[in-house]
């Protein structure tokens, strides 16, 4: 206890109080409980409204989960690893990143259930934790592959833009040197030398510089590709012209849409659900929109129409003509060229909501053990993990879990 309050006190020594058997009152700066279990220290909620004069403290598991913060592995505190902890967990330059109780026991679950582990989904809202328990769970799954020293068939960690892949690889390293048992499977334990072989688990949909994960897959195939030389574009450079284009169109119609609503039904339905038939394009049309069910037809049939016959044709035609791309353009080229000779063993996506449905198709082509050339005696032994919050998205793509469930199974 006092070795973990001296974090909160910026290390000066506190007085620490029993308050019953488990429970602990630290006299600081501000008032903190901690709760010692069988496995965990437990921070107990420091806000002004619990702590007061009156607060009746329980020593009963309930209470101590309701009012819990953090949790630290007590193991931690024993041995000498508590300084790495507080490190590269406590004092993490994004926040601490020790798990809440909640987590500790989702994450405890999923490592030590033999059984009907995956697919795992984990919803969440900002703020929730998710990513956090993704990357907890990666570092233990990469560590085992490191030790087995087999890189034929590597992990992939894979979010869609490089700021998240930096971070999510940062706190990854930080996780592997805060838990001993972890970094000494290792061959190195100098941290340059452990993110240099972790770093390329590690992938981006989009990347400021070099290739993108996308370009890699079709590089990876030694086949020609038809976007050397074109500029990719996303929403954000695309909007005035489709702004543009309603404005001065006849059509009323057409004049009540907005450059928003073109770009989800482009995004999410036309190009984001299109099909791969023996390699053409098959793009999903408003007949294939009308039989969807009636919770997944988010905009109306009239939109739809209009979209697809007035404006979708003069985006194609821009893209064309100003030798331009977009993502899903990427996506239905490696579908085309079958350029899939790249294959991982383990697939961890985060931020789950920013990909379509055609996007996910890819990346579930990704995994070694989804091969119809390969036999699997339990697919809920396979490492699929997706974590993302539907009200989070950056980019349009009619995300649901319950869709992405459905495609998984």
């Amino acid at each position: 206890i006092e070795k973990i309050a001296t974090h909160y006190f910026d290390g000066d020594s506190e007085e620490i109080k029993k308050v019953n058997d488990n429970i602990y009152y630290v006299d600081g700066q501000f008032k903190i409980y901690f709760a010692v279990g069988p496995e965990y220290i437990f921070l107990i909620d420091i806000s002004k409204e619990l702590l007061t004069p009156t607060l009746k403290v329980e020593n009963s598991d309930n209470w101590i989960l309701k009012h819990s913060k953090k949790s630290y592995p007590l193991d931690i505190f024993i041995d000498s690893q508590k300084d790495d902890w507080i490190e590269f967990i406590v004092k993490n330059s994004d926040g601490n990143i020790a798990l809440s109780p909640e987590e500790e026991n989702i994450l405890k679950n999923i490592l030590e259930e033999p059984n009907n582990r995956f697919p795992f989904f984990i919803n969440g809202r900002a703020g929730s934790g998710k990513s956090t328990i993704l990357q907890y769970l990666f570092a233990h799954y990469i560590t085992e592959f490191v030790t087995h020293n087999d890189d034929k068939y590597p992990p992939l960690y894979l979010t869609y833009n490089e700021s998240l892949k930096e971070k999510a690889l940062e706190k990854v390293v930080n996780i592997i040197f805060a838990k001993q048992h972890l970094k000494e499977k290792f061959p190195t334990t100098e941290r340059e030398a452990i993110t240099r072989t972790i770093e390329n688990f590690f992938k981006s949909f989009d990347v400021e510089e070099g290739d993108s994960f996308l370009i890699e897959l079709l590089k990876a195939n030694g086949k020609e590709n038809p976007f050397e030389g074109k500029k990719r574009i996303d929403f954000s450079q695309i909007q005035y012209f489709l702004q543009d284009k309603i404005v001065k169109n006849n059509s009323p119609k057409v004049r009540k849409l907005t450059p928003e609503l073109v770009w989800y039904v482009i995004r999410s339905f036309i190009k984001g659900k299109a099909k791969i038939v023996d390699g053409q394009i098959d793009e999903f049309s408003l007949e294939d929109y009308l039989k969807l069910p009636e919770d997944e037809q988010t905009i109306q049939k009239e939109s739809f129409e209009i979209i697809e016959e007035k404006i979708y044709p003069i985006y194609k035609k821009y893209l064309k003509d100003n030798n331009l791309y977009d993502d899903l353009d990427l996506v239905m080229e490696i579908f085309k060229q079958n350029s899939f000779d790249k294959k991982y063993s383990i697939i961890f996506c985060d931020e789950a909501q920013d990909f379509t449905k055609l996007e996910f198709d890819l990346i579930l082509n990704l995994n070694i053990f989804l091969d119809d050339r390969v036999k699997v005696d339990n697919i809920q032994d396979i490492p699929i993990v997706f974590a993302g919050d539907p009200f989070q998205t950056l980019n349009p793509t009619g995300f649901s879990f319950k869709t992405l469930r459905a495609d998984v199974y």
